[in-house]
């Protein structure tokens, strides 16, 4: 399930193996933290960084945790600007991959910092986070997908379709990058929802 970017070089090959994942992400498994209500994600970003290969996307984080693959890296900063993803890298000494799939919206509601406040905190709560809930998401990072108190697990298989268009970013790329126009306007945003008219639906 989780997408092997190895070789993959261009907008179309990094898309079609994306697209299946995410699939099967927001269609065949629900969320759970702890003892919560499942929830389902709705809306996910790609973003990679090949040392090796020609697809260096400069929003792309490059932290030690997106070397990993199948794990949760929650980017722990401000809690109006935090955000979780799952991992899919390749921790290669020669040609190591960075890459994340950004969990930007649960059960319709849109945002990366609101995705990671519901999962630990309730709807009433507001501010910083406390040291308390900075413990829980400490304990989520780097921890398994599928084996942790944050977990993806198989459901029965929803009906619908899937999306994919331009992700959410800021006008200029973090750094110095003159690249960083080519991989803007990417359509590595995919959604359970035609957010706009520049989404279409994946055909598989």
């Amino acid at each position: 399930m989780i997408p092997d970017f190895r070789d993959a070089d261009d907008a179309d090959t990094i898309l079609a193996r994306f697209m299946p994942a995410a699939y099967q992400i927001m269609f065949e498994h629900e969320l759970i933290y702890e003892n919560q209500p499942a929830q389902q994600i709705t809306e996910l970003e790609l973003y990679v960084w090949s040392a090796g290969g020609k697809w260096q996307d400069p929003w792309t984080d490059s932290t030690c945790e997106q070397l990993s693959r199948g794990t949760w890296y929650v980017n722990l900063t401000a809690a109006n600007r935090s955000r979780i993803d799952i991992t899919a890298g390749h921790d290669d000494p020669l040609s190591p991959i960075w890459a994340g799939m950004l969990v930007r919206a649960l059960n319709g509601q849109d945002g990366p910092s609101r995705t990671l406040k519901s999962l630990v905190r309730s709807s009433n709560q507001t501010g910083e986070w406390t040291d308390l809930e900075a413990y829980r998401l400490c304990k989520i990072n780097q921890s398994s997908i599928f084996d942790s108190p944050l977990r993806l697990r198989k459901c029965d298989a929803r009906v619908g379709s899937i999306y994919y268009g331009p992700r959410k970013l800021p006008e200029k790329a973090p750094g110095n990058y003159p690249t960083y126009k080519d991989y803007k306007n990417c359509k590595l945003r995919a959604a359970t929802r035609k957010i706009s008219n520049e989404f279409v639906e994946w055909k598989g």
